[in-house]
């Protein structure tokens, strides 16, 4: 998603692109594996703790850094993206991506051993 644009685009846009990107997620270097499976180019990746309470100066730095090397985008996740947006909602050259989870096959065996894990008959 870039949202000052108002565009939603299939993850493919990304190949190719030199990316800055962040996280602040349990395992930020998912994300990073993320970006590169689709093939961007991520020049500088910040990671932050789960949870990480942004300041202004952070996303500033970041736009910084991505001016400074020259970078095509400044992507982090959905889940970031919602603790900074009112900070970035114009900037153009802003993503996120938004990943989804659904289970294709075998929801049955999955659910049995969910409900096994949290004591449910």
């Amino acid at each position: 998603f870039i949202p000052a644009k108002g565009e939603v685009l299939h993850p493919d846009f990304i190949k190719g692109l030199n990316t800055v990107a962040f996280a602040g997620i349990a395992s930020p270097d998912s994300f990073r594996n993320t970006l590169t499976g689709v093939g961007a180019k991520v020049l500088y990746f910040r990671r932050f703790k789960d949870h990480h309470y942004y300041r202004e100066e952070e996303i500033l730095s970041l736009l910084k850094a991505k001016k400074r090397i020259g970078a095509d985008i400044l992507i982090t996740t959905e889940k970031d993206w919602v603790k900074i947006k009112d900070w970035c909602i114009n900037f153009h050259d802003f993503a996120y991506l938004s990943v989804k989870f659904s289970i294709t096959s075998n929801k049955g065996d999955f659910f049995r051993i969910v409900k096994s894990r949290i004591g449910e008959p």
